[in-house]
């Protein structure tokens, strides 16, 4: 069974897609043709990005498994068919809902690049090195991937662009501000 930290969100349902129980997905990840492949198996994930809990009375242990039976490109997303969903009605209890697959069946990310999930919990500092807060989570909204940063005077949102962020290293698990930007206090 893989644990939830080597789990990354690769997809979030956006709707029902006609009536026989397709779902509209949109690709969180570069290698979409790889990641919704029929044959492959995804792990359901809640709204928020987490593992769905397994309902009493659902056989089986562990994440509720996904097992995609076909799909293809569609609007700009995966129109994507999955086993022991039969209708629309079923297809749309997962609108919202966010998709997971195991690290080790990704591509690594490239260079200057991130998994968003790996975000989480990372420290954000001051060009001088002083820490200012912690990423608790992430928004992707029309102007850009927005961070959500706990400081000691509360929440505040971190536009995630190269004018913001000097210099990400994920191995120290540090995001540094460039000089000046000082809207978090």
């Amino acid at each position: 069974m893989v644990s939830e930290i080597d789990l990354v969100i690769v997809g979030k349902v956006r709707k029902a897609q006609g009536i026989k129980g397709e779902l509209l997905v949109e690709s969180l990840s570069d290698s979409g043709e790889k990641t919704f492949a029929a044959g492959k198996t995804l792990i359901a994930g809640t709204a928020s990005g987490d593992v769905l809990p397994r309902p009493k009375g659902l056989p089986g242990e562990g994440p509720i498994e996904l097992a995609i039976t076909r799909s293809r490109p569609f609007k700009g997303g995966w129109l994507v068919i999955v086993e022991g969903i039969k209708d629309r009605t079923d297809a749309e209890k997962w609108r919202g809902r966010y998709l997971l697959a195991p690290r080790s069946e990704l591509d690594p990310p490239g260079e200057n690049e991130v998994y968003l999930h790996d975000l989480i919990g990372v420290t954000v500092e001051s060009a001088e090195h002083d820490e200012v807060g912690k990423v608790t989570g992430f928004y992707e909204l029309p102007q850009g991937l927005m961070l959500e940063v706990r400081t000691a005077a509360g929440d505040t949102l971190v536009p995630y662009r190269a004018e913001v962020i000097a210099h990400a290293d994920m191995e120290r698990r540090v995001l540094t501000l460039h000089d000046g930007v000082d809207f978090i206090s």
